[in-house]
């Protein structure tokens, strides 16, 4: 791209100055005709040495009859006369310099037409090209009315949405393709799986520059969290959502979906993770998390905070995400076509110990217990989830406390009865970590160390 922007650059510099030349030649043109008109003689044809002025003298001798007469004939009949003399000295001119005006004047037109395609093309290649891969979700949903409630995910397609945001083709150069288009509850390590290497074959190219992707908010951070760990570019990706549906009375999506295209396209999103970009904020994938079920405001990063603000596409970036990501994660999955199965099972009072039997035995390869407080759960649980590692499975201990960390033998002996802690994961990205994690062959020591890595 940046040798394409140099050739145009260059053909627009020529263009400019062929117009400059070709104007300056025109002048000298047409004062070369003004000076000729006056003073260069003409030899007739068929007669040797005979020389003749092209303009007559602007006096001549008149009879005094005849020059009464013209002035009695008024204004009229002088402009007639005028308008006589000018055709033959436009015929002259033809005469003597035959097809030169309008040889200049197609050559101006072409000049001028030149610099304007040069311009018009370094305007495109100038601009960042990125790539809205669309996945469905509430940004891409619709309802009846613009003021009713219920709605249908994943009814627009991004072409439609696309056009529907005034401005945003001023960003970037923009093409968008559809990998799905479902409501985020919907969403599957299949689709997830298709995306990343999608994104991983886009980017690997010198034509893109960035990534935007449209996704439902319900499961948006699992998504993030696990592009986070399976891209291989430093290049910006971004993830966007909104919490009201695209005929909604004040919908959010529009918005959202041009600072996230601002943010791919700027080159200080480089380097900092898989980003989201919502109500104005940008926020890294690992810390994020959705608070609210209706709020537009839902998602924050209550431990680490936001990467930063794009409003109205003008980005101030404040911090980079300190945690491995995309070109520096070991996990690859180009040749992957099925992640192993990790099960979620909520801790609460009373707990019931067989949920986690349960899990076992229908082929579970790990569990992530949502835990009360810092990953806590009742003897009994205890109790089956190192039986469970006894038979290999993977056990990691989060909570489901919104925000703080789950830290190692607090109250839970975890050396001694294999268990890993999350750290600053919640269960549902403990999950996506495990499952990666879980396709090689990892100890429950090496596990933790990639909760404390990524």
């Amino acid at each position: 791209m940046a040798r394409v922007e140099q050739v145009c650059r260059l053909v627009l510099s020529v263009g400019a100055l062929a117009v400059i030349a070709v104007l300056l030649g025109s002048a000298s043109w047409a004062q070369e005709m003004a000076t000729s008109s006056h003073s260069k003689p003409r030899i007739e044809k068929g007669l040797p040495g005979k020389r003749e002025f092209q303009n007559r003298p602007t006096r001549e001798f008149r009879p005094p009859g005849v020059a009464r007469a013209r002035e009695a004939a008024g204004p009229r009949q002088e402009r007639i006369r005028t308008e006589s003399r000018l055709g033959r000295y436009a015929n002259d001119l033809e005469t003597e310099y035959p097809m030169k005006q309008p040889q200049r004047i197609v050559t101006v037109l072409l000049a001028i037409i030149g610099s304007f395609i040069s311009q018009t093309v370094l305007s495109q290649t100038s601009k960042p090209k990125v790539v809205v891969l669309a996945t469905g979700g509430t940004i891409a949903g619709a309802a009846a009315t613009g003021t009713q409630s219920s709605y249908t995910s994943g009814k627009v397609t991004i072409d439609a949405m696309l056009d529907s945001v005034p401005g945003i083709r001023d960003l970037a150069n923009l093409k968008g393709e559809q990998i799905a288009n479902v409501g985020s509850q919907d969403m599957s390590f299949e689709i997830m799986l298709k995306l990343a290497k999608r994104i991983n074959e886009l980017l690997a190219t010198n034509d893109v520059d960035g990534i935007v992707v449209t996704h439902g908010t319900d499961t948006l951070e699992e998504t993030a969290f696990f592009l986070n760990l399976t891209v291989k570019s430093d290049k910006a990706v971004v993830m966007v959502g909104s919490m009201r549906p695209s005929t909604a009375l004040s919908a959010d999506g529009p918005l959202n979906l041009y600072d996230a295209v601002a943010v791919a396209a700027d080159p200080q999103a480089k380097g900092r993770g898989v980003l989201v970009v919502m109500n104005d904020w940008i926020q890294g994938a690992h810390s994020l998390t959705k608070t609210s079920t209706t709020a537009v405001q839902t998602f924050m990063s209550p431990l680490r905070g936001v990467v930063g603000i794009s409003a109205y596409g003008k980005n101030d970036f404040y911090n980079t995400p300190s945690w491995k990501h995309t070109t520096s994660s070991e996990f690859d999955i180009s040749d992957v076509t099925k992640l192993p199965r990790v099960d979620i099972i909520y801790g609460d009072v009373d707990m019931s110990p067989d949920l986690i039997d349960c899990s076992v035995r229908n082929g579970a390869k790990g569990i992530v217990i949502a835990g009360v407080g810092n990953g806590n759960m009742n003897k009994a649980s205890i109790d089956a989830a190192a039986r469970a590692v006894k038979q290999g499975v993977v056990v990691v201990r989060s909570s489901r406390v919104v925000t703080g960390t789950v830290g190692r033998n607090v109250e839970v002996k975890d050396d001694e009865l294999g268990f890993v802690a999350s750290d600053e994961l919640n269960p549902q990205k403990s999950r996506i970590l495990l499952s990666l994690a879980l396709l090689r062959s990892h100890s429950p020591e090496q596990i933790q160390q990639s909760f404390a890595t990524y």
